[in-house]
């Protein structure tokens, strides 16, 4: 390995985690939550089985409010193109749809309110990121954007905690190499 590919692997990983920090920043300024007293325990039961469950890209998965409503979102909101390709990465990808979050959200929203995080995690940070293949779609859900571009690197993608989280997909990518 070269030093000019092992510092952009190392640049690169490092970017990941200051992403992945920002997020989690991000998270931890939502408020705690209240303690409840036990008469209130039956209705947050209830309330917590009855939580919307949503397809995503990682198959069904139980919702809290906000991803459920994040995850709705994604359905609604539409992109007039997606255009990636070489030398395009993952990086750039989240950077779009970050970006297109925001500016295509509904602006019935408040600003502050607009637009996804995301979180990555890589497979191997020192590999490098995925780059993307030709990928263009016009007048395409944010979710199935997204859910195409995943699809063509073998990551997959879910909402937790309001967040919106891409990583490998191991299956994918073992069946792909016995493949070979």
């Amino acid at each position: 390995m070269t030093r000019k590919a092992h510092c952009l692997g190392v640049a690169t990983a490092c970017l990941a985690v200051a992403i992945a920090a920002v997020a989690n920043q991000a998270m931890a300024r939502q408020p705690a939550p209240r303690a409840e007293s036990s008469s209130n325990t039956q209705s947050a039961r209830k309330a917590t089985s009855a939580q919307p469950k949503a397809k995503t890209d990682a198959g069904e998965q139980t919702l809290d409010a906000k991803s459920a409503g994040i995850m709705r979102r994604m359905k609604t909101i539409r992109l007039p193109n997606v255009s990636f390709g070489p030398p395009d990465t993952l990086i750039d990808a989240v950077e779009f749809f970050r970006k297109a979050s925001f500016k295509y959200d509904s602006p019935e929203l408040p600003e502050k309110d607009r637009g996804f995080s995301f979180i990555m995690n890589l497979a191997d940070p020192a590999a490098g990121l995925p780059a993307l293949p030709k990928i263009a779609a016009d007048d395409i859900t944010f979710y199935d954007a997204l859910k195409l571009v995943c699809g063509k690197i073998h990551y997959k993608f879910t909402v937790e905690n309001g967040v919106v989280r891409l990583y490998p997909d191991d299956a994918a990518k073992a069946k792909s190499a016995k493949q070979k």
